[in-house]
């Protein structure tokens, strides 16, 4: 018998890079789809063997020091078809923790938030931990934007047991995208938010965002 382990499957992403987001429409796909209630959609993904499908782990790999529950040994140890990553540019997703520090903790000088090493050292330190890693499929968030009923379509496929009978219902993927707010998250669309594709160039400089890059390189 398999163990827990052997039959989930790991969504790998930068902290704010879309692993969690990818998680949440999966759980939507398996709320509306098989009538879920009393879990939230990131929950419904990560416990969804009840209905055929291999649970859905998304994971930073304790890069922003909320997620304990997956390593990179963990990572190590599983079959590459059990693992996608998704892709952000890694620009945007320190802005993302800038706006989601601030929300929680009160105003933050962005000098000071950009003097902080570790800021680009988690991102730095990530790429370094997967780079022996070989993933299945990678995923980019700016195409899952874009894309998004295919990107999901193709994950929902990673996911489903080898037992489950259904093929993926093409008109709830449908459904989830359009009652989500993702497709909003495209780059040049005139809602601020921290998922958007692009918010870099609403919180950081032109000279800051060059300054972030020659750091992460």
């Amino acid at each position: 018998m398999k163990t827990q382990e052997q039959r989930s499957r790991f969504a790998v992403s930068y902290p704010e890079g879309g692993a969690f987001l990818v998680a949440s429409l999966v759980g939507q796909y398996i709320i509306e789809k098989y009538r879920v209630t009393g879990k939230s959609s990131v929950e419904a993904a990560f416990n969804s063997s009840d209905y055929g499908f291999h649970p859905l782990v998304p994971t930073h790999l304790n890069f922003d020091g909320n997620d304990s529950f997956t390593n990179i040994d963990t990572l190590m140890k599983v079959c590459p078809e059990q693992k996608f990553l998704i892709k952000r540019d890694p620009v945007d997703c320190l802005a993302s923790r800038y706006i989601k520090y601030t929300e929680n903790h009160g105003d933050l000088p962005l000098e000071h938030f950009l003097s902080e090493d570790y800021m680009t050292k988690s991102i730095r330190d990530f790429d370094d931990s997967i780079k022996d890693i070989d993933f299945c499929d990678v995923f980019y968030y700016e195409n899952l934007t874009e894309n998004p009923e295919s990107v999901i379509t193709k994950i929902l496929h990673r996911c489903i047991g080898e037992l489950n009978n259904d093929s993926v219902d093409l008109a709830v993927v449908d459904f989830i995208i359009n009652s989500s707010n993702i497709k909003s998250f495209r780059k040049d669309i005139s809602v601020f938010s921290s998922d958007s594709v692009g918010i870099s160039e609403n919180i950081f400089t032109p000279l800051q965002i060059e300054r972030i890059k020659i750091n992460l390189s």
